[in-house]
């Protein structure tokens, strides 16, 4: 069995902690179209020697890839800016990019807009937002955490797997609906939220930089990946989950730190804290 989902947590009508929400399936319900992480192929580390070109997306190929016309997004730092594509891509396209990101320094992310019909393409594509990259903050992630907590500081960091072979991260997001994609020039995945300059959870004191921070943290631990970012929600994938319920109680700490808005809505930390044991998509959205 595929145990693919953090939680599967609907209230109010909003996905709060998702893997499969959408599909109303309860916490835990394997998903057979996806294969468990062992079968998936293995690939080495996601980790590129310099941020990549853009002007390598000139003519829609990257890599060898199709990923078709596209737009460079202006940021408020010269020379930082990112690319996204025009078209609709789907789950293979971004699984592509990710295989050739090693060579082309290019992260690929799925773009979530804000509100139905896009809203005018918020934040993406609309001039009513701004983007300020900046480097990835190098504050303690533990202190980060305890600051953020809305259930006291935390004692330790949970454990994470021993980083070896990695089965190629599941598109989470992307899997749910096609939609553009961003490439965006960094060495690591985990940086591609401070590159961006986009702020989710700013109403939470969290920043880009702070974030990034944490997810670089998760990414060395449990080899988490950016895999979609919208206006307000974050997709993640673990290529390595927590396999025992000790390292997923000390996860759901952390995890309610990151997503106060899990507190919010009353789900419980003990359940949570099962549903993470092999969960590889986690999911936040925030107010």
């Amino acid at each position: 069995m595929h145990m693919r989902t953090a939680a599967c947590t609907l209230i109010s009508g909003l996905a709060l902690v998702v893997a499969g929400c959408g599909m109303t399936s309860p916490a835990g319900t394997a998903r057979s179209e996806d294969p468990p992480a062992e079968e998936r192929i293995e690939i080495g580390p996601l980790v590129a020697d310099a941020p990549g070109d853009l002007a390598d997306a000139a003519d829609g190929v990257i890599a060898g890839v199709d990923v078709g016309p596209g737009v460079r997004v202006e940021t408020r730092t010269p020379g930082l800016d990112f690319w996204i594509s025009e078209n609709d891509l789907d789950a293979e396209t971004w699984t592509a990019l990710v295989a050739a990101f090693p060579e082309t320094g290019l992260w690929p992310v799925g773009l979530r807009y804000l509100g139905l019909g896009g809203d005018g393409g918020r934040p993406w594509r609309s001039d009513q937002d701004v983007f300020f990259p900046e480097p990835v903050s190098d504050e303690d992630v533990l202190e980060l955490l305890s600051a953020w907590s809305p259930l006291g500081p935390l004692e330790q960091l949970a454990p994470g797997r021993i980083a070896g072979a990695t089965p190629m991260p599941r598109p989470f997001g992307l899997d749910i609906e096609d939609g553009p994609i961003a490439l965006v020039p960094v060495t690591r995945p985990a940086d591609v939220v401070a590159r961006l300059g986009w702020i989710v959870g700013a109403n939470y004191g969290h920043s880009a930089p702070t974030t990034s921070a944490l997810l670089r943290s998760w990414e060395d631990r449990f080899g988490v990946y950016v895999t979609a970012i919208g206006f307000d929600e974050l997709y993640l994938t673990a290529s390595r989950p927590p396999q025992d319920l000790v390292s997923a109680q000390l996860l759901a700490l952390e995890h309610y730190a990151w997503c106060p808005t899990l507190l919010e809505f009353d789900v419980p930390i003990d359940e949570y804290a099962v549903s993470l044991v092999g969960a590889d998509d986690w999911y936040c959205w925030w107010d």
